[in-house]
């Protein structure tokens, strides 16, 4: 009974709606292959947006990094599987551009998380306005995002993948928050504080939300 209880709950989200998105991306996906795990319309904005000349972050490496190396200057990611981080390592071999550090869970994790406070701590290691461009798409990403903001340059762009799984808006994606749903974190709340003058798109796919926030000159 538990077993069919479980089945039932794995798939609750199939709902039309969510096939038709599903198919949608499947289709988007064919077309572009090895694309970043974004909200279509956001992987379609940075592929026009970023520069030859952009330095970029990116926390939670994946095919994305390789696909950011070949439009960017400079791609440094912060991964912290072993196993995922020895694969893109494969696949980025390649690219002379792209530096992945590996910071594996260590004894003091943080609570709820599979990282190590090492791991948020990382962007201690970059100098202030150092990046065109971070993708916040790890582990830990409320952690990450109010340390991370200051490495941004003016006129820079901040991308924070699954956005509306932390922040509640009206989305078409099953499992988001409620548009009226009380932002509870502390963390989400400093966020916001920090950002909230920002220019702001929010991308929705019906499968991924992607929120883009681009920093004051």
């Amino acid at each position: 009974m538990l077993g069919s209880s479980w089945k039932l709950k794995e798939v609750s989200h199939w709902t039309p709606r969510y096939l038709f998105h599903r198919l949608n991306r499947h289709f988007f996906e064919r077309s572009h292959p090895r694309s970043p795990n974004l909200a279509k319309g956001a992987i379609l904005f940075l592929d026009g947006w970023l520069k030859d000349t952009d330095i970029c972050l990116e926390y939670g490496a994946g095919h994305s990094t390789a696909w950011f190396a070949q439009r960017v200057e400079k791609i440094i990611s912060i991964e912290n599987r072993r196993g995922w981080y020895e694969k893109i390592q494969g696949e980025t071999a390649k690219y002379h551009n792209v530096q992945i550090c590996l910071i594996e869970p260590g004894r003091d994790m943080i609570a709820g998380r599979e990282v190590s406070w090492d791991y948020v701590s990382q962007v201690n290691e970059f100098a202030p306005e150092t990046f065109d461009f971070i993708l916040n798409d790890g582990w830990a990403r409320s952690y990450v995002a109010v340390r991370a903001l200051p490495l941004l340059k003016k006129g820079g762009i901040f991308c924070w993948d699954d956005w509306l799984e932390a922040f509640p808006e009206v989305s078409r994606i099953s499992g988001s928050l409620s548009a009226k749903a009380e932002v509870k974190d502390p963390r989400m709340k400093e966020f916001w504080t920090l950002v909230k003058e920002w220019r702001l798109v929010c991308f929705d796919d019906g499968i991924h939300s992607t929120a883009i926030f681009f920093k004051p000159f």
